[in-house]
């Protein structure tokens, strides 16, 4: 592998903590920086050593997309799941999902784990883990490291480059934002600090030919045509009534849940990943939300409003960042108010990164934007978001 000078420095900077005797450590790196290029790199390096590593991923999808990154640099691996071709409890290098592990009665043992998406994996079994193996070198990898456990369990942090740097040296795209027809989320009652989903489900449905007309108007004007898409839903009969209108306007969507099994979401996204595939979108309330990396996908619709979460807000916008030949940008279609809610923690973590395991940013209660500041956001013709003092859209 032929790492950025980025990936080298951080890598140089974990391996520093770790010698400053920290062994818990956070890798936060903006999605699409090569958070699994760092750490196939020191999984690599760990093998010849005769070290054993285990990688936790969120979820299958996620375990067999980082074995094909292994084979790809030829590293001999086992995958720890029930009736897995690849079950190989020996090898020195495991991949193994959160869920998988949770039900084992004991962990194998490891010289270094790497835990995926931090954020979304600090369940009972790796939090147990984590306490009560104090002196076992652990990984954690996020682009927002944000969850209250962390901090509780990570002492260090690593983060050398921030999104906007990447967009600059062309290692992620810009976004075009469009701020389109938006779900009301008036009187929707609140639940564990999000919008109760069956509610806010019932809001969503109300617009769904208003997120279509958003769509098509917005991809003729700026691309001449559609480009492979992925729409976050509210959830499963939001997704299911998108999928029958884009249908309807001649649009090829296909939804994914997680009632779907695991060889049907498997041929699915791999059919997607075609050049010349005959989806044009795929839907989603969740399931492609962290660590989904198809880089040719071009728009991005946001229609799940979230009122704190900012993590799955980055996560959600981050699907579209990576580049791709003849990619410039991604647009984002934003029917969820989620952009101008999160504005002033997106500003702050795309300028500076991650740089604190104590933030606040899914925490706090943020202040809906009037439709005064809404309406003065964008252009009036086109629903652009115009950048900061500016009222010109590109």
């Amino acid at each position: 592998m032929i790492l950025r000078p980025y990936q080298v420095e951080s890598i140089g900077d974990l391996r520093e903590q770790f010698r400053q005797g920290h062994t818990k450590i956070v890798l936060a790196a903006p999605t699409g920086s090569g958070k699994s290029v760092m750490m196939l790199e020191i999984i690599q390096g760990a093998e010849k050593k005769g070290s054993r590593s285990l990688f936790i991923c969120e979820r299958r999808i996620l375990v067999e997309q980082f074995s094909r990154h292994l084979d790809s640099i030829g590293v001999d691996h086992g995958v720890l799941m029930a009736n897995h071709w690849r079950f190989r409890p020996h090898a020195k290098v495991q991949v193994a999902s959160a869920q998988t592990l949770e039900r084992m009665e004991s962990w194998p043992a490891f010289d270094l784990v790497f835990i995926d998406e931090l954020h979304a994996c600090m369940r009972k079994s790796v939090v147990a883990m984590l306490k009560a193996r104090p002196d076992l070198k652990v990984i954690g990898a996020t682009a927002t490291p944000f969850h209250p456990a962390i901090a509780e369990h990570f002492t260090a942090i690593t983060s050398v480059i921030s999104m906007s740097d990447l967009v600059d040296n062309g290692s992620l795209v810009p976004f075009r934002v469009f701020v389109a027809k938006e779900i009301d989320t008036l009187g929707v009652p609140v639940v564990a600090g999000e919008w109760k989903k069956d509610e806010l489900e019932k809001r969503g449905q109300q617009i769904v030919g208003d997120i279509v007309t958003d769509y098509v108007r917005i991809s003729q004007e700026v691309f001449g045509g559609y480009r492979k898409t992925i729409c976050f839903s509210c959830g499963v009969a939001h997704g299911a009534d998108l999928v029958r209108r884009f249908g309807e306007a001649g649009i090829n969507a296909v939804q994914l849940t997680y009632k779907d099994d695991e060889e049907y979401k498997s041929q699915v996204l791999e059919d997607f990943a075609k050049a010349d595939t005959e989806i044009q979108m795929l839907i989603s309330a969740d399931i492609l939300t962290r660590g989904y990396d198809q880089t040719d996908v071009e728009h991005v619709i946001l229609a799940r409003p979230l009122k704190k979460s900012f993590s799955s807000h980055v996560q959600m916008v981050g699907r579209g960042a990576r580049p791709h030949l003849g990619k410039k940008f991604c647009v984002i279609q934003d029917n969820a108010g989620n952009w101008l809610r999160f504005a002033e923690s997106w500003g702050e973590l795309y300028e500076h990164g991650a740089q604190s395991l104590e933030s606040d940013a899914d925490k706090k209660a943020r202040k809906e934007p009037s439709d005064k500041e809404k309406t003065a956001a964008k252009c009036p013709r086109c629903s652009a978001l115009w950048p900061a003092h500016s009222d010109t859209c590109a």
